[in-house]
């Protein structure tokens, strides 16, 4: 049910309550989606692991791509270790089922909360969640930097 649903993205539905003003209570944070802070600290080293992170489809063809791809030669050719990750790097029958689960879920919260929703924020939301759903496969701890390419 849409009251278990705990909205992951507060920042997206405050900036839409300004909009649209529902009279209903702030959303609530996940656990989960909180910032973690490593109580370690790294020692500083010359050579560094770096994940490079795109919420678009990459390679592909375009500047973004050539972008990446450079920074990532760049990075190696320095002796560091680079990754790269996006979304069309994950296995595609894992992200339509998770696609097919949180849709009527974000469809549901959207109506409730404003009594309708629009497909491009739905769009975007459950790529958000996909997304993150998916790095939280990976061992995020043994990356020195994150670089994330966006907007």
């Amino acid at each position: 049910m849409i009251r278990d649903l705990i909205f992951p993205y507060p920042y997206i539905i405050e900036k839409m309550d300004e909009y649209y003003k529902p009279n209903l209570p702030p959303v609530k944070i996940r656990e989960e989606y909180r910032t973690k802070i490593s109580s370690q600290k790294r020692p500083s080293k010359k050579k560094l692991t770096i994940l490079i992170a795109t919420f678009w489809d990459y390679p592909h063809i375009g500047g973004l791509s050539n972008y990446i791809t450079e920074l990532s030669k760049g990075l190696k050719k320095q002796g560091h270790k680079v990754d790269v990750i996006s979304p069309n790097l994950f296995p595609s029958a894992t992200v339509k089922n998770l696609r097919e689960d949180i849709t009527p879920k974000l469809k549901e919260f959207f109506l409730r909360r404003y009594g309708s929703y629009d497909k491009k924020i739905l769009s975007n939301s459950r790529l958000l969640y996909v997304y993150e759903q998916m790095l939280q496969k990976i061992d995020l701890e043994k990356y020195d930097i994150f670089h994330a390419q966006d907007i």
